[in-house]
């Protein structure tokens, strides 16, 4: 497997970072509801149809766990009452701690967590991880326990 300048892929960001800041995050989110807003189909009553943000993408969004649970409270603080949503394998807790980890989601208000278990059976999917986790933990020393 290919990482960093050996994988061919370059940075989607003029700075040359390829991954959004929180803020950037929470503008994202902050423009969605401003176009709703603008065309009428905001928010209504207690917030039924308010189908919220999640965080989910191509790769482990967890491994970015700061920027995402800053996001998420810039996000509230901006509007209280936005359902959040978290999609992972929950690889980092492998690394820093289930506990830890889930007490963090929960800490940024993140209601909702669907956990990806992405291989035909258990064994397979630890083999998977081993090896991410293995990766990590040789690409971020100072985040591994």
């Amino acid at each position: 497997m290919a990482s960093g300048s050996d994988s061919g892929l370059v940075p989607l960001a003029p700075d040359g970072s390829s991954d959004p800041t929180a803020a950037e995050m929470a503008d994202v989110v902050e423009r969605y509801y401003e176009v709703l807003d603008e065309n009428n189909q905001g928010v209504i009553g207690m917030g039924e149809n308010d189908t919220g943000a999640t965080f989910a993408g191509i790769g482990e969004p967890t491994f970015r766990l700061d920027e995402i649970c800053d996001a998420a409270r810039i996000i509230h603080e901006r509007r209280h009452g936005v359902p959040l949503r978290l999609v992972t394998t929950m690889l980092p807790a492998d690394v820093g701690g289930a506990d830890d980890v889930a007490q963090r989601i929960a800490d940024a208000r993140i209601s909702d967590v669907t956990i990806n278990l992405c291989a035909e059976n258990p064994k397979a999917f630890q083999t998977c991880t081993d090896a991410l986790v293995e990766q990590y933990t040789l690409e971020n020393p100072n985040e591994a326990k």
